[in-house]
């Protein structure tokens, strides 16, 4: 099967309108309470006729609704001017919406080809790079590293990258500044041995407008002995997000997090459910703000028997709310990534 790498654009759009009853009692979807516990995220174009009828009708379903921390603005209800019934709208609701969004291969003929396997993009929007990968299974390292940069009218792609040794390079990204670059690989963790590590590390790299540093593999807590750990991913303010199989994980794979400070690594955190399960839960996308996780996970309720990607995110409270499943929107997809700017999500 070939792969390409696709964009979703719009996922995180600020149009629209939030709609919900104050009366929990009366409201469509049970325990809604205005204005400190969780708002729904119906369809945005909802303006027109009664209240009541675009409550009831105009909600998107249940497995395409989510739920974000919003700015609130009350107003008494357009409608029909009760007082149990309000709106509210924000600058910074962010809902996924069928039929606003939009899916295409990227940069089709530049960095996705025809019968080329890619995926696992990242960018960074300091020096304007893509960085993604190439299967190929022909190849003794089937994995191969390759940029693609545009300064002013130069468009740049570079395949032969310093970083890219004889053993794997995958499952990577850039930082939030995009000036430090993090990968998992298999290479040893000391020069002087010439085999694969069977338990992948996590590596870091700074990258200076196409200089690349010298790799280093992150310390504990991150890296331990006797697990993998990969699929770095992070927030605005440091937040690192990775996976691991440690002693300590509910199922199989499971996601943690910690602060990255220069090169140090605190705080460790391992997430309960609905973010891990017993199940694999894997390949952190976090938003920049923090507010939005999407990841691959292999538990039932998926569009597909292997695993799907799921969206969680955080209500009002900052717990996170259950994980939905995207497979019904983009189809089969994997290695998440979400742009800086949080509009458009890679896979």
């Amino acid at each position: 099967m070939i792969t390409a790498i696709y964009i979703l654009i719009n996922i995180l759009s600020s149009e629209g309108q939030v709609w919900f009853m104050q009366d929990a009692g009366t409201a469509p979807y049970s325990g809604l309470r205005a204005p400190t516990d969780r708002v729904e995220l119906f369809a945005p174009n909802i303006l027109s006729g009664h209240f009541d009828d675009r409550m009831i009708s105009n909600p998107l379903p249940w497995h395409k609704m989510f739920t974000l921390p919003v700015k609130i603005q009350m107003h008494k209800s357009p409608g029909n001017g009760s007082n149990n019934k309000y709106w509210l709208s924000s600058d910074i609701i962010k809902p996924i919406r069928p039929g606003k969004c939009k899916t295409e291969v990227f940069k089709p003929g530049i960095i996705s080809l025809e019968n080329r396997n890619e995926g696992n993009l990242s960018y960074s929007s300091k020096f304007n790079t893509f960085i993604y990968r190439v299967f190929d299974p022909e190849l003794k390292d089937p994995l191969k590293l390759i940029t693609y940069s545009k300064r002013g009218s130069a468009e740049i792609t570079n395949q032969n990258i310093s970083i890219d040794s004889e053993f794997r390079e995958w499952d990577f990204n850039f930082d939030r500044t995009g000036k430090q670059f993090y990968f998992t690989s298999d290479r040893p963790l000391e020069a002087h041995i010439s085999e694969s590590n069977a338990n992948s590390k996590i590596w870091k790299v700074a990258y200076i407008n196409g200089i690349w540093g010298e790799p280093f593999p992150l310390p504990p807590p991150v890296n331990i002995s006797n697990s993998f750990s990969g699929y770095p991913a992070f927030t605005d303010n440091s937040l690192m997000y990775f996976h691991s199989n440690r002693s300590e994980s509910l199922g199989g794979d499971d996601i943690y997090t910690c602060i990255s400070e220069n090169n140090s690594f605190t705080q460790l955190s391992h997430p309960a459910y609905p973010i891990n399960t017993r199940f694999n839960d894997r390949d952190p996308a976090i938003s920049p703000d923090g507010s939005v996780l999407i990841f691959f996970s292999d538990r039932p309720g998926g569009s597909y028997a292997d695993g799907d990607l799921y969206i969680c995110s955080r209500n009002m409270k900052g717990e996170w709310n259950k994980a939905m499943p995207l497979g019904g929107l983009i189809g089969y997809a994997g290695h998440p990534y979400i742009s800086d700017d949080g509009n458009s999500l890679f896979f």
